[in-house]
């Protein structure tokens, strides 16, 4: 191997290529710019028309996630496909380890009184503590709604 000596180098043409070089650099970045500009106009005009036509952000997206979907998946080797599949696994081992919460607020009680399913006319009397069918009922119906078929 031999080395190159600058005298048999021709710099001149090295210059032009540089320059060549950094004429497309330029003219990329131009381009992005341009792209960046009109993609701010892009998400402007979409949030007036959702405000002109009465449409949340959420109704929009929410008629088109099928679309969505199928344009994310069609790709499986791209970048956004990849980051989703990454965000949803963290998200999905979140929750397996956290424990569900439980409420450490007493749980609300009937007054004492008669109450009377609308559906079947049935009347249960709550003395003290609340009777299995009343507690059924309470599971069954909600305990807002139970709470209002005191007699």
């Amino acid at each position: 191997m031999h080395n190159v000596s600058l005298i048999d180098t021709n710099i001149d043409a090295l210059i032009e290529a540089e320059k060549a070089k950094l004429e497309q650099l330029m003219q990329a970045r131009d381009e992005q710019k341009k792209k960046q500009e009109n993609l701010k106009k892009l998400n402007e005009e979409y949030f007036s028309n959702l405000r002109k036509y009465g449409i949340s952000e959420y109704e929009y997206f929410n008629s088109k996630a099928d679309s969505l979907e199928q344009w994310i998946t069609s790709e499986p080797e791209s970048n956004l496909y990849a980051a989703l599949q990454k965000h949803f696994a963290k998200q999905a081992a979140k929750q397996e380890q956290q424990p569900e919460k439980v409420s450490t607020l007493p749980k609300p009680k009937l007054k004492a009184g008669s109450y009377r399913n609308p559906a079947t006319n049935e009347v249960i009397e709550k003395i003290k503590r609340s009777p299995k069918k009343l507690e059924q009922w309470v599971e069954e119906y909600g305990f807002p709604t139970v709470r209002t078929w005191k007699i």
